[in-house]
């Protein structure tokens, strides 16, 4: 609310290079793609691997797969420049002074993000994928009367967002929150979670209870329980790497085994963790994708 907008454009490149020798295994990276730099690059990683223990594990990289399909793609956000953001958010802006003055400040952003990542190696894979994302948030402070309150809302997806919408759900969001009263006391009592609170919350315990290299390193809870009941029944999650209009969807994962549609939990029940090549292969049955 003072005025102040930024805008700023960039881009980011570089290569990552895994070497083996025999079970001796060094990755090193650098920017960009410069010949000298992918040589030095090339160079370090062998370094690296010359200077490790063999890893009796390592069985070698990804082998030649099917790989998924792209999500969508928004031709929309290539043509979306700076000066586009910079009229969006100047809109956004003009939006909160349809409010009274209890909204004493709000921070809001808009970014355009699109770029994609390529697979090369020795065994014959050389796939790529491409990617299209926008994301929006908006944080209002609200002050009434001495109480402070805030919010945050976002939204994201891999087409341009509706940042007015943002901005309106978030002040609504810090208004409703102005004369919250304590509880008093500690009771048991079923919750009613927003959205952003929950996903954050369920993201958190999912990723570390799903994740297959905890399992093989005996260092998660869930190892054991393969095919029994975790949840309610109610609860079915699923790792779909292939559904189009989802953020993460990609032809390819970042070692080169194509993406797939994985059921992790279904009506309560542990299916499936998720694995990498290295972990997947130990577990024996490769990498989910």
């Amino acid at each position: 609310t003072k005025g102040k907008i930024k805008s700023r454009d960039g881009l980011v490149s570089g290569i990552g290079i895994q070497v083996a020798d025999n079970q001796k295994v060094g990755f090193a990276s650098c920017a960009g793609f410069a010949e000298d730099s992918i040589k030095s690059t090339l160079e370090q990683a062998f370094k690296i691997a010359k200077n490790r223990p063999a890893d009796p594990r390592f069985t070698g990289f990804v082998e030649v797969n099917q790989p998924g399909k792209d999500g969508e793609l928004d031709k929309g956000i290539l043509d979306h420049t700076g000066e586009d953001i910079l009229s969006q958010i100047s809109d956004a802006v003009k939006l909160t002074e349809k409010y009274d003055e209890r909204l004493i400040g709000m921070t809001i952003a808009s970014n355009n993000i699109w770029g994609g990542h390529a697979i090369a190696n020795t065994n014959g894979v050389l796939e790529a994928s491409l990617n299209t994302l926008n994301y929006c948030y908006a944080n209002p402070v609200v002050l009434d009367k001495g109480e402070r309150s805030t919010a945050f809302d976002v939204k994201i997806g891999r087409s341009v967002q509706d940042i007015a919408g943002v901005v309106g759900s978030s002040v609504d969001m810090a208004m409703k929150h102005l004369g919250s009263v304590e509880l008093g006391e500690s009771i048991n009592v079923p919750t009613i979670w927003h959205p952003l609170t929950a996903g954050d919350f369920l993201g958190t315990v999912f990723q570390a209870g799903l994740n297959g290299a905890t399992v093989v390193e005996k260092r998660n809870p869930l190892g054991e329980k393969l095919n029994e009941e975790i949840a309610v029944k109610e609860l079915n999650l699923v790792d779909d790497g292939q559904d189009p209009t989802k953020i993460s969807t990609t032809s390819i994962d970042y070692e080169g085994t194509g993406r797939r549609r994985t059921k992790v939990i279904e009506n309560g029940v542990l299916k499936s963790f998720l694995f990498n090549n290295y972990y997947g292969k130990i577990f024996g049955i490769g990498s989910t994708g």
